[in-house]
This record gives C-alpha cells, sequence and structure tokens, in this order.
C-alpha cells in the first residue's frame, strides 16, 4: 500500500469486485484495532477520496463466513451499513474493503 496524502473528494463512485483490484489506489492511515480474527485498518480511496475500512483476515474460514454476511446485508439495502467493496486475496492474505 502506498501512504500518501491525499485531499481529493470527489464524489463516490462503485467499485467492482475483481480478482485484479489495484490496491495501490488504498491509502492505509493507520491501525484500528486487532484480534483473534484479523487486523482492522482505516483508509482512503484515493480514487473517490472516500473513507475506507481494510480488515486482513487471519484466517480463510472467517473472510468467506464475513464476506457472505456483508454480502447479504448489502443485498437487502439495510440503511447505515457499510458496502462491501472487495473481498478475497489481499497482498497481506484475506481480507475486505468496505
Amino acid at each position: 500500500m502506498n501512504i500518501v496524502q491525499n485531499n481529493n473528494t470527489t464524489k463516490s463512485k462503485s467499485i467492482k469486485m475483481s480478482a485484479n483490484m489495484d490496491f495501490s489506489r488504498f491509502m492505509i492511515k493507520g491501525k484500528l484495532s486487532e484480534g483473534s480474527f484479523g487486523v482492522v485498518y482505516s483508509g482512503i480511496d484515493k480514487e473517490t477520496g472516500e473513507e475506507i475500512v481494510m480488515k486482513i483476515c487471519k484466517e480463510e474460514d472467517m473472510n468467506r463466513i464475513e464476506s457472505n454476511v456483508m454480502k447479504l446485508l448489502n443485498r437487502k439495502g439495510i440503511k447505515n451499513f457499510p458496502k462491501l467493496i472487495y473481498n478475497g486475496t489481499m497482498p497481506k492474505g484475506p481480507g475486505l474493503i468496505l
């Protein structure tokens, strides 16, 4: 991940989940928490200016369970719930970007 300051405030746009995700578009600001299931970071999508949360899971099964729950909640249109931007393999293991 590149750590570069970005003050871009463009409008939000949907990110397609892809096996070829360009992770350089995300800037990590800092670690929010770490637990038995993984590490959570705050960051910025440099293309949209949106704040993101990135979770790197310690186990593939946990990533699959969490991503399935997130997809279901996103499909149901639950308000005030973060949208799932990406799930799958990331540079440091399986993870999610919200």
